[in-house]
């Protein structure tokens, strides 16, 4: 198979970055699959680092949500005993 239909196959993969081109020449063409696979191998990592990050993001969001509601149930709380305290001055 020549580089040029592994080029192609690989395109058309659907964005699969496990795939590589497998070319055992001794020439150029094996030198330009080698390096497109260290690209391809270059974009994989850098994909599993923004998953990795997305999923921090992810969770410091669930965190903030609990903190903000939590904190929503505190103010509520004091709201409550403020307008008891109001309450009570005006009587």
């Amino acid at each position: 198979m020549t580089l040029n239909r592994k080029v192609e196959e690989l395109s058309k993969g659907n964005g699969d970055l496990t795939k590589h081109i497998d070319i055992s020449t001794g020439d150029e063409f094996e030198t330009i699959a080698d390096n497109i696979n260290a690209f391809i191998e270059q974009i994989r990592g850098l994909m599993q680092r923004v998953s990795d990050s997305s999923g921090h993001i992810h969770d410091a969001g669930q965190d903030l949500n609990e903190m903000l509601s939590s904190n929503a149930g505190k103010v509520d709380t004091m709201s409550d005993g403020v307008s008891r305290i109001s309450a009570n001055m005006q009587e």
